[in-house]
């Protein structure tokens, strides 16, 4: 999957779950993939002719940007929020692995909808969630209100 990079989203102004929220733009389109530093061609080679198994990625790459062990210290990725502010992460498994898990550290999250149920509320609380490939989660972190510190979460 090294051509995979990015969401398409499209702003529904009619939203039905817009009281749900207070914050939702391109600073909160959350893409998660696999990295790898071997060419795509040389994995293929491999699995077919040698493995027969699914390369191993090297890092996990949130909005394109990760770290893996020996590796430079790259930025993570980091989404300001507000007090107060309720805001709306759209969630994006572009990897080629089968899943990802994503959480928010001291948070609890709330699905708003999974894509397979567009335009119905899919309501599940939880500390972290599987994302499937190709799969759009739409999630409200609850605790990023009024009552959490200021912090790195």
């Amino acid at each position: 999957c090294p051509f995979l990079r990015g969401a398409i989203v499209i702003y529904d102004p009619n939203d039905p779950l817009k009281h749900l929220y207070d914050v939702d733009n391109e600073n909160t389109v959350i893409t998660l993939t696999d990295g790898y530093h071997t060419p795509a061609i040389e994995l293929t080679e491999q699995y077919i002719n040698v493995t027969r198994s699914v390369p191993i990625p090297d890092t996990g790459l949130i909005n394109g940007a990760g770290r893996y062990l020996g590796g430079p210290t790259v930025p993570f990725h980091i989404v300001n929020v507000r007090s107060g502010r309720k805001y709306r992460l759209r969630v994006v498994n572009i990897g080629c692995r089968p899943f990802h898990s994503f959480s928010v550290d001291s948070q609890t999250l709330t699905t708003m909808r999974f894509d397979i149920y567009a335009g119905q509320k899919y309501s599940a609380v939880v500390s972290n969630y599987f994302i499937y490939r190709a799969h759009l989660i739409n999630l409200i972190p609850f605790q990023l209100q009024a009552n959490q510190p200021v912090g790195n979460y």
